[in-house]
């Protein structure tokens, strides 16, 4: 994958965690929201970030999962994908 669209970027997180922490994807894909695509011109380093829920220890396992995510793909395109 060059560079994902947000509907690749979210697939690529929810199988991270899923299988990191070894539940099912359904439960990731429930607290992992849209991709967001934001301006690269206020955003140089990253051009996304996602929503997420749950509770602590979710948006830990999530979070980590994001940084792991973001330094191998920092940048998202834009071009037809609705992030979900």
């Amino acid at each position: 994958m060059s560079v994902p669209t947000p509907t690749e970027l979210r697939a690529t997180l929810v199988t991270v965690i899923a299988g990191a922490s070894e539940t099912p994807t359904g439960r990731w894909e429930m607290l992992i929201g849209a991709v967001q695509v934001l301006s690269l011109a206020l955003h140089p380093r990253s051009n996304w970030r996602v929503e997420v829920s749950g509770t602590d220890d979710d948006r830990r396992w999530i979070d980590a999962a994001i940084e792991l995510v973001r330094a191998e793909h920092p940048y998202v395109t834009g071009r037809g994908d609705p992030g979900l």
